[in-house]
């Protein structure tokens, strides 16, 4: 018996063996690979079978073969759209290096000068992805200013730059959250340095307790201009988050541009030459059926342009009127001094002593800067400079240029009711009807499109504005 079951164990053993050695002792065969090359940021995740086909020459195109009945194509940038990328960044204000926004901090008697802390962040590639990271505007390690080469491709194209979601206004401290795959970037610098509160904090240097009915006419040499900075249009589109203007008090002016074909920058914009986008890369048109514009030329003929530069107009021919008025404040005796004032676009700080009123600034350069601001002038002359210095103000958020600008004029006139044109009157007053809408012939392109029918010279420009109003 005991023989018996030591036979029985032996030949389970060997069935065993057998049975394992008929399962480890096959050939070893590589699993078959699964390479995937791709130059875009978006994973494609795949299991075997696979094929990987690369094509020839300068396509980086690569199709993922998943199984027999499913297929992802995953197309990535090839060599000739980088070189197009390349060639339209070229001609863009980003690549410009010489400009003075790259130019600013250079110091030909210091090689080892750097862009400045504080401006590095937008002025710099560097500086721009150092702030990324650390979402702070006060860069710790800047560029050498000789090295400031302009926003090279490295600005944008970044995975930190992928990782924004969300834009916050430094100056009014708001934030907007998913603005838009180039917005999201645009807007970090986009955005203006100050805003509305700006010119209160700039204005408590006189008056610590802020302005009221008996200093907002009186002169301080502790007052300046306050400049919003450069190209904002990010804070325009999106005016109810960075309040950039001043508001007067009326919060309700800054609203969010409602354009319809939506707000992200590269909806009007290429997003490497900057320039505005009328025909597409197929040929369609982009900005039908809304719109019948065939070129920039008529984009910058566009009724709210017209409306806005009027507008404007208007307030720095009352800004000028106010400043050289020397009008009796009160029954003591009180006057407002006459001082002169005039802008020059081309040299910061922009308003500038005019002795003669004349219209032209005595001295363009710091010490002929304006020094007798009063608390209204100052609020005014921030708000023409916020419509000066976004060139695309009108494209941007119209509504909202257009009711700053008016908040301005009508604050000045509570001063003084100066007179004005009776076209000045039109734009102001508005009009019952709004601007009706007639096919017209463009001879330069041979094309139908609509422009408003302007009934006569006096009416024109209100109905411009009501149509503006109605109608965007």
């Amino acid at each position: 018996m005991k023989k018996k079951s030591i036979q029985l164990l032996g030949l389970s053993l060997v069935v065993l063996l057998i049975a394992f050695s008929g399962t480890a002792c096959k050939p070893w065969t590589p699993p078959t690979p699964c390479t995937t090359t791709s130059t875009t940021s978006t994973p494609v995740t795949t299991t075997t079978p696979a094929t990987t086909t690369l094509p020839s020459t300068t396509s980086i195109a690569v199709t993922t073969t998943i199984s027999t009945t499913t297929s992802i194509s995953t197309t990535t940038t090839t060599f000739d759209e980088v070189k197009d990328a390349t060639a339209k960044w070229a001609t863009s204000g980003h690549a410009d290096n010489s400009s003075l926004a790259f130019r600013d901090w250079d110091n030909a008697t210091n090689p080892y000068a750097t862009v400045s802390k504080s401006c590095a962040s937008c002025h710099s590639t560097v500086g721009f992805y150092e702030f990324l990271y650390t979402d702070n505007r006060t860069i710790q390690y800047p560029p050498l200013a000789l090295n400031n080469h302009g926003l090279t491709c490295d600005t944008c194209h970044s995975n930190r730059a992928a990782d924004k979601t969300s834009v916050r206004f430094e100056a009014s401290g708001q934030s907007v959250d998913y603005p838009g795959v180039a917005s999201v970037i645009c807007g970090q610098c986009h955005q203006g340095r100050t805003w509305g509160g700006t010119v209160d904090t700039n204005i408590k240097k006189a008056y610590p307790a802020g302005d009221n009915s008996s200093t907002v006419d009186k002169i301080s040499s502790k007052i300046s201009s306050t400049n919003p900075h450069y190209r904002a249009a990010f804070a325009a589109l999106k005016a109810s988050k960075s309040q950039i203007a001043y508001n007067y008090g009326n919060t309700g002016i800054a609203v969010d541009s409602t354009h319809p074909g939506g707000t992200d920058c590269m909806v009007c914009h290429d997003q490497h030459s900057t320039e505005v986008r009328v025909v597409g890369q197929n040929g369609q048109n982009l900005c039908q059926p809304c719109h019948f514009f065939t070129d920039l030329n008529d984009v910058l003929s566009f009724p709210q342009k017209t409306a806005i530069d009027v507008k404007a107009a208007q307030l720095y021919s009352i800004i000028k009127l106010y400043a050289a008025d020397s009008t009796t404040l009160d029954a003591a005796g009180h006057t407002k001094a006459q001082a002169c004032i005039a802008f020059n676009n081309d040299a910061n700080p922009y308003w500038f002593k005019d002795a003669n009123c004349d219209g032209i600034g005595d001295n363009l350069t710091s010490s002929g800067s304006y020094k007798t601001f009063t608390p209204r002038l100052a609020k005014a002359c921030f708000n023409y400079l916020v419509y000066i210095k976004d060139p695309g103000i009108f494209a941007h958020n119209s509504k909202y240029a257009l009711a700053f600008l008016d908040a301005s004029i009508n604050d000045i006139k509570k001063y003084k009711d100066y007179p004005i044109s009776d076209a000045e009157v039109a734009t102001r007053n508005g009009s019952s009807q709004a601007m009706p809408i007639q096919p017209h012939w463009h001879s330069e392109t041979g094309t139908m499109r609509q422009i408003p029918l302007q009934r006569s010279a006096k009416v024109a420009q209100a109905a411009i504005r009501q149509w503006d109003l109605t109608n965007f």
